[in-house]
């Protein structure tokens, strides 16, 4: 007898998957984790996934999915460089304010199996993203609107600068204490200092 489809049920599994992944990583997750924290039995969370992977796939393609349609937009606005970085930017914080275990979850799977998440990324066409943007920037400057630097710095500027302050939560929060306004708010003032580094870098002259 086939389980019925039960959108609400699958949604509760990727929600709990998604909690387990992001604390555990994927090595250390088991469908057996996943299933008691769902309150499901393996047969029903396999009805739904057969596989810890597609699972994984399932979790994290949710995530890209809500952030696309923005990118997209994004990639095809008429707006100079450093405005486009400044709306990605907005996205990013945006994501990690809404999943702040996101950017250590990335950092650890990459630090586990890198070629693990490039795969996943693949899977899920994050590649065609990554493309465009890298052609954009490219050609902005061979234009001459934005200096010329390596792709690397520009990523490893803007993605630093935006989840290093993730990472390092607990520390300031146990030295600082709580602030007024409380974490986002830390974050919601941090991002035009993001974007002073960015033009710095960026600023042609």
């Amino acid at each position: 007898m086939q389980m019925p489809n039960n959108n609400a049920l699958e949604q509760k599994i990727i929600d709990v998957a998604k909690d387990i992944f992001v604390k555990k990583g994927f090595e250390e997750t088991s469908m057996c984790d996943i299933a008691a924290a769902a309150g499901v039995t393996r047969p029903a969370l396999h009805y739904y996934f057969r596989t810890k992977e597609k699972l994984f796939h399932a979790v994290f393609g949710g995530i890209i999915q809500s952030l696309a349609p923005e990118i997209e937009g994004i990639i095809q606005s008429d707006t100079p460089a450093l405005a486009k970085l400044s709306r990605l930017a907005d996205i990013y914080i945006g994501k990690f304010l809404q999943e702040p275990s996101l950017p250590m979850f990335i950092i650890m799977e990459i630090q586990r199996d890198a070629g693990h998440l490039v795969e996943t990324a693949e899977h899920l066409n994050i590649r065609q993203y990554v493309v465009q943007l890298s052609l954009y920037f490219h050609s902005e400057m061979k234009k001459g609107n934005i200096r010329e630097v390596p792709l690397y710095t520009l990523f490893y500027t803007f993605f630093g600068l935006l989840a290093y302050p993730f990472l390092t939560r607990n520390l300031v929060h146990a030295v600082a204490g709580e602030t007024q306004g409380g974490f986002e708010a830390i974050i919601r003032t941090w991002k035009p200092y993001v974007m002073q580094q960015l033009e710095t870098l960026l600023r042609v002259g």
